[in-house]
């Protein structure tokens, strides 16, 4: 261990795979859990790790500076633990980012939002995919980190809206459906006065009406903006909103959040995340949670979608909560348009 700079320190150890590395951190922040008690009083100590992972030919300021990054990504709550992936891999697919926009290679794919127990469709999810020419399809939590870090989500976005668009101009052309369609949409995005002109001309071009567009944003993104003092909705969300487009809070459960938080916000949809409804066959305290989420909704007319379901018993807990949609790999896996479009000509998938 050695003393990086001000109250920044750097640990070299060995380590063999992912846990290993992990664990380091976590040990690390264990040794700082204790106060420290002076003579003024109790002190206590938290520290931000980032971890990353030197191969062989990596030289000492490249590593040096990507392990600060990873450190400051994690002030920034983007992620706990990241940049696990090698340095020289990390840099290899950040060059290879130009030529997968220009060359169409990052494509949406599309997963069913579904009611539960009869699997009608009741609109899809588009969610970003990348066909690596040579490490195949690629998906966002395989990329993403490098996306956020060479400052290029607003690009990403931009080209999934336009799949968008360019698919569901397709779909009600060839089958006559129009589905309603959920979209991931980044803090940064957000942040950006030209979001609502930009999903306002996707609109257009694809035929989409606005109300059946729904734009999505994390939990923690949500939680930020609520501890800050003097608080607002994003410009770009209200002006959304205003023009008739729904609002989700996605990744439910994962932030910490009280119900009352989440009400707080102006929002029409909440998304309960995959490792929620992983446990709620077995964990009393989740069902209560889901129970009381379901409640609330209904009386103040918001819509509550369960992700990551893959099995009848979560459904038969789910629906007895009181909760009525859903999407998980127990229905479909997100598919590309081929696929989707297939689908929608062979049977009569989607509920009015």
């Amino acid at each position: 261990m050695a003393r990086f700079g001000g109250d920044e320190f750097v640990v070299i150890a060995r380590g063999r795979n992912d846990d290993s590395r992990v664990a380091l951190a976590d040990r690390l922040r264990a040794a700082l859990t204790p106060q420290f008690h002076l003579p003024v009083g109790s002190l206590s100590v938290s520290a931000s790790v980032g971890v990353v992972e030197a191969t062989p030919g990596s030289d000492p300021e490249t590593v040096l500076s990507e392990a600060d990054a990873a450190m400051y990504a994690e002030k920034d709550d983007r992620v706990s633990i990241r940049r696990e992936r090698p340095v020289a891999d990390r840099r290899e697919l950040a060059d290879q980012l130009t030529a997968a926009f220009a060359n169409g290679e990052i494509i949406p794919h599309y997963q069913p939002i579904v009611l539960l127990g009869s699997g009608e469709w009741v609109g899809i999810e588009a969610l970003a995919r990348w066909e690596h020419p040579e490490r195949g399809l690629m998906a966002p939590s395989e990329f993403l980190d490098v996306i956020e870090d060479t400052g290029r989500t607003g690009r990403l976005g931009e080209i999934i809206l336009a799949g968008i668009s360019r698919d569901m101009r397709r779909l009600r052309d060839v089958t006559g459906a129009t589905p309603w369609i959920s979209v991931n949409a980044s803090a940064a995005e957000l942040a950006d006065e030209g979001y609502p002109s930009l999903i306002t001309e996707i609109l257009r071009e694809g035929g989409i009406a606005p109300h059946r567009l729904t734009v999505e944003l994390s939990e923690r993104e949500v939680l930020h903006r609520l501890d800050r003092r003097g608080s607002t909705v994003p410009t770009s969300l209200a002006a959304l909103a205003d023009a008739g487009v729904r609002r989700a809070v996605d990744d439910f459960g994962t932030g910490f959040s009280s119900l009352m938080h989440l009400v707080s916000f102006p929002i029409d949809v909440i998304k309960i995340d995959r490792s929620f409804v992983a446990g709620i066959v077995n964990d009393t305290q989740r069902r209560s949670v889901i129970a009381a989420l379901t409640g609330l909704a209904s009386a103040t007319g918001m819509d509550v979608v369960a992700e990551g379901v893959e099995h009848n018993q979560q459904i038969s807990v789910l629906q007895d909560l009181g909760c009525r949609l859903a999407q998980g790999h127990h229905y479909s896996k997100p598919m590309p348009y081929a696929e989707m479009e297939m689908a929608f000509r062979t049977e009569a998938l989607l509920r009015p």
